[in-house]
């Protein structure tokens, strides 16, 4: 239940959470405001499922530097096409 319409940067936010498992909970966050999501998860291997977030607004965002660094899965954002590499997304223009 937390609001985080209003947060820009959500750098580091669950970094080497080695406990975090599913992250199901924060399929509604409104990211909209978000500019900064690097690291944001790097090293959370223990997550089994990402596509929870695929339908975050991540138009704003403008680094998503290992953002699931050291994962082996990542979200397939709908609303922004792009890449990932190493746990870093990069949009497409």
């Amino acid at each position: 239940n937390w609001n985080v319409s209003n947060v820009e940067d959500f750098t580091q936010l669950f970094y080497k959470n080695t406990e975090l498992v599913d992250i199901s909970a924060i399929t509604n966050w409104d990211t909209t405001s978000g500019t900064n999501m690097s690291s944001m998860f790097y090293s959370d291997t223990k997550i089994s499922n990402v596509s929870y977030l695929n339908d975050w607004n991540i138009q704003n965002v403008t680094s998503f530097s290992h953002m699931f660094r050291y994962l082996s899965i990542h979200p397939e954002f709908t609303k922004v096409s792009g890449t990932w590499s190493n746990g870093t997304f990069t949009p497409t223009e």
